[in-house]
């Protein structure tokens, strides 16, 4: 019997803003864009389209978290203690709001799919 797969919008992370700085911010230019499906090339859902103020915001949150990180004693990282393991206690938390299956986006998260995007209108 075959496995039922679950719809594209059943599949699709209940956030469309940004996250950066343990938490969601919608985009500071109020705009979303469209994204696609790279199988058929239809609409799929409306995502955040970063501004240059929210990646400047973004990168002074990881910058942030760095030093935070960088302070955390080698030993402690190798163990995947502290940091880590906090970090993927929040992605496990968080796992339904970041997308689910990836069958609608080529196999890449929704976050990794945004940035390809984003990464092509800067360089294009």
């Amino acid at each position: 019997m075959a496995t039922e797969l679950p719809t594209i919008p059943d599949s699709l992370p209940s956030h469309k803003d940004l996250f950066y700085d343990d938490q969601w911010h919608p985009p500071s230019n109020k705009q979303y864009r469209e994204t696609y499906s790279p199988g058929n090339g239809q609409v799929i859902d409306l995502i955040a389209d970063a501004g240059a103020e929210d990646v400047d915001r973004a990168v002074q949150a990881a910058r942030l978290a760095f030093e935070s990180w960088r302070s955390t004693p080698a030993s402690q990282r190798a163990d995947g203690k502290g940091h880590l393991e906090s970090g993927g206690r929040h992605a496990q938390a968080h796992a339904d709001q970041q997308g689910g299956p990836r069958a609608a986006l080529g196999g890449r998260s929704v976050l990794t799919s945004c940035c390809l995007l984003h990464r092509r209108r800067v360089l294009t």
